[in-house]
């Protein structure tokens, strides 16, 4: 069972380094591992909104500019243009 779950593992941290959509991800995830905010925040909106930031499925504009064809350089903040 252990040499499923460490092939599972390899396969997972090497579809991450390829996609371009998780370069932000890989920055800071590099065990596969339930993370502490799960348990750890008892507020369900905290707990969401945290675990769309860390996937990449949050509403800012680094994310959602490319479904508009926005250069990575020009996906910006409105609000703090950042």
């Amino acid at each position: 069972m252990q040499c499923i779950k460490d092939q599972y593992v390899q396969h997972w941290h090497a579809s991450c380094l390829r996609n371009k959509k998780l370069d932000h991800y890989v920055n800071y995830e590099n065990m596969f591992q339930t993370e502490r905010y799960i348990t750890a925040i008892d507020i369900y909106k905290f707990r969401s909104c945290l675990a769309k930031f860390r996937t990449s499925n949050s509403c800012v504009m680094i994310e959602i500019g490319r479904y508009y064809n926005i250069d990575e350089n020009y996906r910006i903040c409105v609000y703090c243009n950042a």
